[in-house]
């Protein structure tokens, strides 16, 4: 019969204290105090989480793709951190402000009220939108600004979607780590460019990958969506894996739910969950960096046919770069979406002073984004090509200030900016120039 005195004792302990013990790891610890949907949170889908979840290593880079879970295990392993050191402060930035009221709402706030081990020796927790206590630590939430880069100290940053963030600006946050005895940053992100924000820092590392080794002959692989691991009957040769589209499917009657990932040696199928897998640095020596890159095959949840209906829908929407970004997870540098500055830096002339064209031909463009570009040129006609006088990139919360500089320098300055994302800031420097900036939007 059980002892209802040990009972009582174990329910106490319980309702007090976490479960943790000397030497448990990180994803041990998730595993032991969280929840998710109302059960135990668990590896078992996305295996290759747990040594990202373990390592607190203080210079860490993980490139991620869409769909394999990486947003839920950053934000576990924050909580969990805060839990597990007492006194201590994580910043977690988004790129935006509406991205952190999203996630705030959406995910870390029903994550901290639904867990019990996160309002653990506090009586009344702070928790709002920007702050929360956990324990006796706190969790500050904050968009890539400047005004958030320059405040109050914390011993961890996590950055989240670094290339969607404003890259000066994220260097900045390292003066907050100044004086603690952590130092601790990692950033996350889905990849855009190569050599470009978090493919830049990941190209520092030691470069871990998540290898397989074939269950057939014994070699070990980084299975990627390329033809010499997908296995598609019928495919032609001379048609690249990013070209499918329906009619491709449908002339060639490919049957999306045959295409298998194969061992690049022996050619047989590769099981995904059931064959030995491993994280591999390229660069064991580089201790300094630590780098991981999340695959869409690093995981068996998402099979090769997923992958081809995701290139189906992002070919529709021209916009294959997307596809390559989120779903491979990986760089995209083909010469339709990129201007590299080998290309920009020769067309770009800075002019001193005061610039007065008296038929009013300086033309303005603007990009708009966390970070602004700007440039402004002139014509004496079509036949005559365009002279580019001044090029910059100005972070979005200065922009108007700029536009207003420049008109002054480039007298009848007139041109076209961005619609959107900032249709706010489309419409009011729109008013403010009296319509000389005219918003525009690319259908």
């Amino acid at each position: 019969m059980p002892n209802k005195f040990t009972s009582d004792f174990n329910k106490e302990l319980n309702a007090r204290f976490s479960k943790d013990a000397t030497g448990m790891s990180y994803s041990d610890w998730v595993c032991k105090n969280t929840t998710l949907k109302g059960l135990p949170f668990n590896l078992k889908r996305y295996p290759f989480q747990k040594a990202i979840l373990d390592d607190m290593h203080p210079n860490m880079s993980v490139i991620k793709p869409s769909q394999q879970g990486a947003t839920e295990l950053q934000m576990r392993k924050a909580l969990a951190f805060l839990s597990r050191n007492r006194g201590t402060t994580l910043m977690f930035t988004f790129p935006n402000e509406p991205m952190l009221r999203k996630q705030a709402q959406t995910r870390f706030q029903p994550l901290i009220d639904q867990d019990r081990v996160f309002s653990l020796g506090a009586v009344k927790p702070v928790r709002s939108i920007e702050v929360n206590q956990i324990g006796t630590s706190f969790l500050l939430l904050a968009p890539a600004t400047e005004s958030s880069a320059t405040g109050q100290p914390c011993d961890v940053i996590f950055n989240d979607e670094v290339d969607l963030s404003n890259q000066h600006i994220l260097a900045l946050f390292q003066s907050r780590l100044q004086g603690s005895a952590f130092r601790i940053t990692q950033q996350f992100s889905t990849p855009t460019f190569s050599g470009f924000g978090i493919d830049a820092t990941f190209e520092l590392s030691d470069q871990q990958e998540y290898m397989i080794k074939c269950g057939c002959c014994n070699h070990w692989q980084v299975p990627l969506f390329t033809k010499k691991f997908v296995n598609i009957e019928g495919l032609p040769d001379e048609i690249e894996l990013d070209e499918i589209d329906t009619t491709i499917l449908e002339k060639y009657e490919i049957v999306t739910a045959n295409i298998t990932v194969d061992c690049e040696q022996c050619h047989q199928p590769l099981d995904l969950r059931a064959d030995k897998r491993e994280w591999v640095a390229k660069y064991p020596n580089r201790v300094n960096n630590r780098g991981y890159r999340m695959r869409t095959f690093s995981g068996s949840t998402l099979p090769p046919s997923y992958v081809i209906d995701q290139l189906i829908k992002y070919r529709k929407n021209d916009f294959l770069r997307g596809w390559y970004n989120t779903v491979l997870g990986e760089t995209y540098d083909k010469g339709d979406v990129r201007l590299t500055d080998a290309i920009l830096n020769p067309l770009f002339k800075e002019e001193h002073g005061r610039q007065v064209d008296p038929i009013g031909r300086w033309y303005f463009g603007g990009d708009i984004g966390s970070i602004c570009h700007i440039v402004v040129g002139s014509s004496d006609g079509i036949r005559h090509g365009v002279r580019i006088h001044h090029f910059e990139a100005v972070p979005l919360d200065k922009y108007k200030e700029r536009v207003r500089e420049l008109r002054v320098k480039f007298e009848g300055l007139r041109g076209m900016m961005d619609q959107f994302p900032e249709q706010l800031l489309a419409k009011e420097t729109f008013e403010e120039t009296n319509g000389a900036i005219i918003p525009c939007a690319y259908r």
